[in-house]
């Protein structure tokens, strides 16, 4: 992805920013991880950002405030912040790379999400004993892409996924076990979102996205109201559903109606994207800037 097409990293983000009026635009050393320093207030989302990692251009926050992620017969809905927060590094034809943060902290940070009905499946029956939760983690580096964002075309933010099934009340107790997910590293649901319409086999029908241009930030740019997409993917079985031989994941495959191919599941994201110089963050933590 040619995200910032220059050869510094200040004047990438200085390039992005007086792109900002354009009626297209084609966005838009003492190592210490970011975090170990504080950084000013518009500056803190970036806290987690590798930017002890020399390789590493830019820093990426997403806070996604309204999420659906439909699977098999999951309906799942929440308002509570789902967070992405990760680096950038450039290879030699300016493709962006996600970077870790370096400081042991994950890239998604995501609030357990009610299942309606519970264990059951039957509307008021989800709570206590019989509350069931998914948490969505990944199993690999996010893929970000601020040209189709922008353009409104392809996989803006591609994201594989397992999703934990578990009741907080008897988690490790459980006898789904606390291992048990929809989905593995192996086998992900695998999201490859977009801000432009959706082609997905029947019986879904395309969706689309929403875009708004980006607003200058600092060094960097934000894009607020972003609406994200995909209802193109297959969602895979459980696994590790009562351990050790996920016995149990028969049960959690008819409960949850998973597998279920694509088609018949739905992803949509609300959400805001900021992305900064990676030497912004640098030079707020007393840092010397990093240019290649």
């Amino acid at each position: 992805m040619k995200l910032f097409n220059v050869q510094s990293r200040r004047s990438a983000a200085a390039a992005a920013v007086a792109l900002l009026g354009g009626a297209v635009a084609l966005l838009g050393l003492s190592p210490s991880p970011a975090s170990a320093d504080p950084l000013p207030p518009n500056l803190s989302m970036y806290a987690n950002c590798p930017v002890d990692n020399p390789a590493v251009a830019s820093c990426v926050y997403i806070k996604t405030t309204n999420a659906r992620l439909k699977v098999g017969k999951f309906d799942l809905r929440t308002q509570d912040p789902i967070t992405l927060e990760f680096g950038l590094r450039y290879d030699e034809n300016y493709n962006s790379i996600a970077v870790s943060p370096s400081n042991g902290a994950k890239i998604l940070h995501s609030p357990p999400i009610a299942v309606p009905g519970g264990v059951l499946g039957i509307p008021g029956a989800g709570v206590g004993p019989l509350a069931a939760y998914v948490t969505p983690e990944l199993t690999a580096l996010p893929t970000i892409d601020i040209n189709n964002l922008v353009l409104q075309q392809g996989t803006v933010l591609g994201l594989k996924l397992k999703a934990k099934v578990h009741n907080p009340f008897t988690d490790v107790l459980s006898v789904l076990g606390p291992g048990c997910y929809i989905g593995s590293n192996t086998h992900p649901i695998a999201l490859n979102l977009t801000t432009g319409t959706t082609s997905p086999p029947p019986p879904n029908q395309p969706i689309s996205g929403v875009y708004h241009p980006g607003t200058a930030e600092g060094w960097g740019i934000r894009f607020d109201g972003v609406r994200a997409v995909d209802n193109a993917f297959a969602a895979p079985g459980a696994s590790g559903c009562g351990t050790p031989l996920g016995y149990l994941n028969p049960t959690v495959n008819a409960i949850a109606g998973v597998p279920s191919p694509a088609g018949t599941n739905t992803a949509v994201l609300d959400t805001t994207v900021h992305i900064t110089d990676a030497n912004e963050v640098r030079e707020a933590l007393g840092m010397e800037p990093v240019y290649q």
